[in-house]
């Protein structure tokens, strides 16, 4: 999850698990490479670590995502929703990601 910082995730890795990273992680303000800080610290510490840790690196296309469809479809792939918020309420909803409650997809509803 990209808004816990790699110590954290570290001790939640199970014996022979392996850590990938997918997003930013959390921005506290003022840094230079500011949301991308986790996925920097990642990419230097997988050279030190005695567990495997990899960034997620999907490219988007249309065989990727139909290929995501089928899964979705054949029930092996379950989507995670932590809120869903009406459009009217997307401030609610922005404000909501960014202090670090979400724990799965929030979803805006049209």
């Amino acid at each position: 999850m990209g808004n816990h910082k790699l110590g954290a995730l570290r001790r939640a890795l199970a014996q022979g698990g392996a850590i990938v990273l997918a997003g930013g992680g959390v921005y506290e303000g003022g840094s230079l490479v500011g949301p991308m800080a986790l996925a920097i610290r990642g990419a230097l510490a997988a050279r030190f670590v005695r567990y495997p840790l990899h960034m997620l690196n999907a490219k988007p296309s249309t065989a990727n995502l139909a290929t995501l469809r089928e899964l979705i479809e054949a029930g092996k792939v379950t989507p995670v929703i932590d809120r869903t918020y009406p459009l009217r309420e997307v401030p609610d909803a922005i404000r909501y990601v960014e202090t670090e409650h979400a724990r799965a997809k929030v979803v805006i509803t049209v």
